[in-house]
Parts: structure tokens; C-alpha cells; sequence
């Protein structure tokens, strides 16, 4: 039988262990995993291929490859249209690196991807105005979306709908 001296140090050492281990950094898999450097190739106007590896640019969403816009009275290939925005944003480029930040659902990594000047490609893509910035984005994706859509630079000429909610009809 233990002592209830022994008992109380006992808890007083179990509860210090629970203390110092809840306030030690817990780390991501983002956090963890190494950057992926590679030749990027345009899948799609936020899809990249890097060496067999499927990257989802973090923070936006492009129009889908079939999705259409209205500028004026015309219909056009927004999706194809945003396809040829990030391939002149990688035109060129020998490497990209991209830093994992999760995995989608399907489980294809998310990951901020960076041309050899630091520039972000996701960030780039909003810029010139060929994607938008998904709802929950850090908000300088929406502070930078809304300049191009001030100064009516790609999507913005016209109408889009948003790519999430384009498929939700399909």
C-alpha cells in the first residue's frame, strides 16, 4: 500500500510531466516535411506537377478547366484562360519550391510554392487577377484580390462565379 505521501509526490510529478509536455511546440506536417523542389508543370490554373507529385497552390481557387466567364457580351474559357496565367508565371522556371501546408481531402498536398525570386505563385495568380482566394485564405490574399479587382485585371473584366461554387452546380 502507498503512503499517501507518496501518493501526493507522485501526482505532483505526473502533473509537472502533463505541463511541460502540453507546453512544448507541437509540429505540423507542415512544420515537418521538407519543401518540395522540382520543374513544375500546369495541370491546371492552381494545380501543379512537380516530378510525380500532385501541389495545390495554398489559398486559392482557379476556374476549372470547363468554366466559363461573361466579360461584356461574350462567354469565354476562363478555366483554359487561367491555366495560361500560371503557365507564364512558370514559363521558363527550371524549379519551384513549394512548402507543404496540408492535404486535401483527395489527398493531394496543399503548398505555397515559390518561383526562385521568392515570389508566391498562389499570391501571383490572385495578382493578376486568374484566380480568387478561397474564403478562409490568409487575408492578404483578399487584400491583394481586391486591388485586382479594383484595377479589373483578369476574372475581373467581367463575371465570374467563384470555382467552388461553378462545381457545386455541375
Amino acid at each position: 500500500m502507498i503512503n499517501l505521501s507518496c501518493r501526493s509526490r507522485f501526482f505532483s510529478v505526473c502533473t509537472a510531466i502533463v505541463l511541460f509536455c502540453s507546453a512544448l511546440p507541437v509540429a505540423t506536417v507542415a512544420q515537418v516535411a521538407k519543401p518540395l523542389r522540382g520543374f513544375p508543370t500546369v495541370i491546371a490554373g492552381d494545380l501543379l506537377k512537380i516530378d510525380d507529385t500532385l501541389v495545390q497552390l495554398y489559398g486559392i481557387d482557379a476556374p476549372e478547366i470547363k468554366q466559363t466567364c461573361a466579360r461584356k457580351t461574350i462567354e469565354y474559357p476562363c478555366g483554359k484562360v487561367a491555366i495560361a496565367g500560371l503557365m507564364d508565371l512558370t514559363a521558363g522556371l527550371k524549379t519551384v519550391s513549394c512548402y507543404p501546408k496540408g492535404r486535401t481531402a483527395e489527398g493531394v498536398l496543399i503548398a505555397r510554392c515559390l518561383d526562385p525570386q521568392k515570389f508566391d505563385l498562389s499570391q501571383q495568380m490572385v495578382y493578376i487577377g486568374w484566380a480568387l482566394a478561397l474564403p478562409d485564405a490568409d487575408n492578404l490574399f483578399h487584400q491583394i484580390q481586391g486591388k485586382a479587382q479594383n484595377a479589373r485585371r483578369g476574372l475581373w473584366q467581367g463575371h465570374v462565379t467563384p470555382p467552388w461554387r461553378w462545381r457545386a452546380g455541375q
